[in-house]
Order: structure tokens, then sequence, then C-alpha cells
């Protein structure tokens, strides 16, 4: 049961005492303040006397208590600083961990936090991220505090990025390194300075790939992978066949599978944020039915570790290397890769006449304009279209006759009324 608080000689400050710890000769206090403002009564405690305050050794004492409490309303009075005791700590801890950031450097800080915090990204990912730190950022914003980097000192590193050449997209995945960085540097309190590239104007990005596997190409990566890896031919052809994108493959479940009713999969996690379901072709569901299925909740496709999988595997680009697919080709754009086989997949369909709305909710696209990419290869939907105007045309030529007939068995002909 919680004691009685008993009044001190100061106005507003009030205390109750331990039943049996001793602070010194007395027992030891706990001190409470009490004060109105903007009409609501506030009661918030402070702390023991036997309790330290940071680099103040001495605990609290009702003197100290009314300091605080006399702080609290000059500001009330005047309109300035914190005004109630949860605004004075947080105002403390933003203080304290500004002071703490102070020296922190931007490259300690990728090196010592970020890095580490980014265990569940694939591998290739980290390693590319820790080159673009190597090659640009630590040479340029390293040994800077996050206070000292500027707008202006981004603009530069993007000139010299721009001038040295480096791809639209390179530079792009620079800056979008940095804010990744410089936003949990603000989740972490390491700074309460907003980022300083948001008006910086960079390249625009067309990192859109248009390459697809023909047919026969897709055939024979098949046949060369079902050699090389069983696994990763399962895998190309559930992307060949459904348009999954590698991630969300790496995540199915045996769960998500529903072979009985349909063949349907149930695509979890996807890029937009939204679940949606892929239909199983004879090939796939053939290709499952002949898998060993495991518990509900375990992956569909495993490791070597026995873990999920984090990466595509290189040998799906050393095999499509070693069929001469990418011989002569130098934009990336137009070289073919794993993901490849979900732009074949979108463009097998859109050459076969499947409408690009369907096609949209098919590969999980947000919007019409990502689908867009595959219209021209829709000749069929164009004919089909056509078709449609030139049918509306007869209808309406027909109806025109039959009108004009109906007028003439009235007027002209012989007899008539």
């Amino acid at each position: 049961m919680e004691r009685k608080l008993k009044p001190t000689k100061f106005r507003g400050v009030l205390f109750r005492e331990h039943p049996t710890r001793r602070h010194g000769v007395q027992k030891d206090r706990y001190f409470v303040i009490y004060y109105r403002w903007q009409g609501k009564n506030y009661q918030e405690g402070l702390g023991w006397s036997s309790q330290s305050q940071g680099q103040d050794k001495r605990g609290w004492t009702a003197k100290k208590a009314a300091a605080l409490l006399g702080e609290l309303k000059e500001n009330q009075r005047r309109g300035e600083g914190p005004k109630t005791l949860k605004e004075k700590r947080e105002l403390d801890e933003r203080l304290r961990m500004e002071q703490e950031a102070a020296g922190l450097t931007f490259g300690e800080f990728f090196r010592d936090t970020y890095l580490p915090a980014q265990e569940s990204k694939a591998l290739q990912s980290v390693r590319r991220e820790e080159s673009l730190f190597n090659a640009w950022l630590e040479p340029r914003l390293g040994a800077k505090t996050f206070a000292d980097i500027s707008e202006l000192a981004l603009e530069k590193l993007r000139k010299d990025m721009q001038n040295a050449g480096r791809s639209a997209r390179t530079i792009e995945y620079g800056f979008a390194l940095i804010r990744q960085v410089w936003k949990l540097a603000e989740r972490k309190g390491k700074t309460g300075k907003a980022w300083p590239g948001k008006n910086i104007r960079r390249p625009k990005v067309d990192n859109r790939r248009t390459a697809f596997f023909s047919p026969e190409q897709a055939d024979q990566l098949l046949a060369t992978l079902a050699v090389r890896s069983p696994q990763w031919r399962d895998i190309t052809l559930l992307s060949l066949h459904t348009g999954m994108r590698a991630g969300e493959i790496f995540g199915l479940t045996w769960s998500d599978l529903d072979l009985p009713n349909g063949g349907l999969i149930h695509v979890r996690d996807t890029k937009s944020g939204r679940d949606r379901f892929c239909y199983m072709t004879s090939s796939v569901r053939a290709m499952f039915q002949s898998m060993n299925s495991g518990e509900p909740e375990e992956p569909v496709f495993k490791s070597r570790s026995g873990g999920p999988i984090r990466e595509v595997s290189g040998t799906v680009q050393q095999s499509i290397d070693s069929l001469g697919f990418n011989q002569g080709i130098r934009d990336r754009r137009h070289k073919l890769t794993f993901h490849s086989a979900r732009h074949s997949f979108a463009s097998w369909c859109a050459m076969g006449g499947v409408d690009l709305f369907l096609l949209q909710k098919l590969l999980g696209h947000e919007t019409p304009a990502m689908t867009s990419r595959y219209s021209h290869l829709n000749k069929e939907g164009f004919r089909k279209a056509v078709g449609v105007i030139e049918a509306v045309h007869v209808i309406e030529a027909v109806a025109d006759s039959k009108a004009k007939v109906k007028v003439l068995s009235k007027k002209e002909v012989p007899g008539g009324s």
C-alpha cells in the first residue's frame, strides 16, 4: 500500500519515507513535486535521497526539488523552455544524446553500428554497400560528424561520382546508402539533424531490364541447371512459369502451396507489401509433387546449411554465360540474368494476348505503369481491341441499313400506305 505523501517547507514539494531503508541519520525519502499548468494538475516523482543524479553524486533533497519546480514555473510564466517535468526530461535526454554523438563520425557509425545491423540482407548487397563506402563515402564523409555533413558536401560527392563516369544507378545507390545510414543514426539518437540530401538532384535512373529468354533458351538453361544444380533448376522453372521474384521464392513455405485445389501458390512478403496468388502450370505442379514436403512453416527451398536462401547462386549466371546468351551484349539492361526469368513470364503472357490489367495482378505490380513495359508485346491484345472496334462498326452499319429498309417499306413500296 502506497504511503501518504507529506509536505516539506517548500510549497509544492512533497515526500514519502522508505519503511526500512535509511539515508544518513534519516529514513530515505522519495520526493514529488506538485503543480498546476494549463488547467491540469501535475504530480510527478523525482527520486530518492539515496539516488545519485548523473555526475551529481548527491541524491534528491527538498531544496533541489524546489529549485526544479521553480525552474518549471518560471518557464511557464515566460512561455519558454520545458514547462513540465516530462518535457524537461525529454530535453535533457536529447541534449545528452547530442553531446554523446557530437564526436561520432559518419565512418565510425557505419562500421560499428550500421554494418552489424545488416545481417538480414543478402551477402551480395552487404558487400556492395561496403564497396561503395570504401570507394566513395569513406574518403569524403568518413571523418566528418553528422553535424558537419552539409548539402554542399553531398553535392560535391555527386559531382565527383558523375565526373568519374559512375552510372546514374551507382550514384542513386550511393545516396540511398547514405540516407539509410542517416535514418538509422536518427533512430539511435546519434543525430538530431535532418537528412541534408533531400534537395540534391541526382541523374535519372533507367534500370529497367527488357531482355527475356526465348522458350528455346529457357529449355536450354533448365537442362544445364538440371546437371549443375537441380534445386536451382527448380527455382528457375518456378520463376519462368509464375513470374515470382527470387525473394518471394526464397520465402516460400510448404503451407503456401495448395496442390489439391487447382495448384495455387500463396505469395507473401512481396515487394509491394500485398499478398497475391500464383497459379501452377502442370510442370510446376509435377515438380512440387516430386519433392519431399516438409513441415508447414519450413522453407520449400533451403541453403546448404539448411536455412533459408539469401541470394541467387552464381551457378545460374555461370550457366547463362556458358550458353553464350549474353555474348556481345554490353548494356547490362539487355543482359540475361536470373531476374530475366520473371521478365520472360511477363513477356510470354503479353505475347499470348493476356490482358495487361490481369498481367499486373499476376506480377504483383503496384501500378499499371510498371506493367506497361510489356504493352508492345501484346499484339494479340491490340488485334482483339481492333476487332472489337470493327465489330461495333459492323453492328452500326447493319442497324443503319435496317432502318433505311424500314423507311422504304412505308413510303416507296408499290401499294404501300
